[in-house]
């Protein structure tokens, strides 16, 4: 055998010992990149639930709040302010979600219909969220998810719907 024929040979096996590095490569990036979305996803799911939390536990500190709102008794303006503030804190949580589902693809508004649920189990909260002008552009993300959780609240079916879901 010459050294031409060795240095074939020898590229040869370079190149399948190349090629056996780069599917092993891409296969290690591959389950490094699986790993990162379980990782993304589980932290998405702990915020959503830890956001949650923090609603229930805003509900349970200013119940009897929310409860005199309800029952149509008189306000006092620094009962009001808190009102508005427990109302914004509830819209910007559902907020955030409808623009990460509108990121991610989704076509489907649940997080506007969970926000007109709980307006639907607060009328308080109704109230506010029906006295808010809004004066975004019409095609701007929180005019659409003003929009969507509006046509929840005006479709008779679709609020009745939400009612019993609560």
């Amino acid at each position: 055998m010459d050294h031409q024929s060795l240095a074939q040979i020898l590229g040869s096996y370079g190149e399948f010992i190349g090629a056996i590095a780069v599917v092993a490569t891409l296969f290690y990036f591959s389950r490094q990149m699986r790993g990162m979305q379980a990782s993304q996803l589980s932290e998405a799911i702990m915020s959503t639930v830890e956001g949650e939390m923090v609603l229930d536990q805003m509900y349970v500190e200013n119940a009897e709040l929310i409860v005199k709102g309800n029952s149509g008794e008189r306000l006092s303006d620094a009962e009001e302010l808190k009102l508005r503030h427990i109302y914004h804190a509830i819209q910007t949580f559902h907020f955030h979600y409808y623009i990460r589902e509108r990121e991610e693809g989704h076509g489907h508004d649940i997080r506007a219909q969970v926000f007109a649920a709980h307006l639907l189990k607060n009328p308080v909260l109704l109230g506010i969220f029906q006295s808010v002008e809004v004066a975004w552009d019409s095609d701007s993300l929180p005019a659409r998810f003003y929009a969507s959780v509006k046509s929840y609240l005006n479709d008779p079916v679709r609020a009745k719907s939400l009612r019993r879901s609560l």
